[in-house]
């Protein structure tokens, strides 16, 4: 999937995060007054940005059962082959005990 965005000069720094959305559910007020009637439904959106022009360059969508470093690799994969990538950024749970990915600096 190739979102478009502007390359960045001189390499990209990409930040990488995510964020859940409920698909479905009782609206609040009605939940509390009344109890939930079925569980509700989460999904994880994963987004990967330009940290120089904020561009979404690499977007991931999962379940919540789904880990935030699992998805690294396909975030990865939709950045063009021919920009190079600097560094990735992201919080704690993008990090791993063990190697997802080797960068060549060569």
């Amino acid at each position: 999937m190739d979102l478009g965005g502007r390359p960045s000069s001189g390499g990209l720094h990409l930040l990488v995060d995510s964020t859940g959305i409920k698909m479905m559910g009782e609206g609040e007020w009605k939940t509390r007054k009344h109890g939930a009637s079925y569980r509700r439904q989460w999904r994880k959106v994963h987004l990967g940005i330009d940290a120089e022009t904020l561009d979404i360059r690499a977007i991931e969508v999962t379940t919540n059962a789904i880990g935030d470093a699992p998805t690294l690799p396909n975030l990865l994969s939709q950045i063009a082959e021919d920009e190079t990538i600097l560094s990735v950024g992201g919080d704690g749970a993008y990090d791993t005990s063990g190697p997802i990915l080797t960068f060549d600096t060569a």
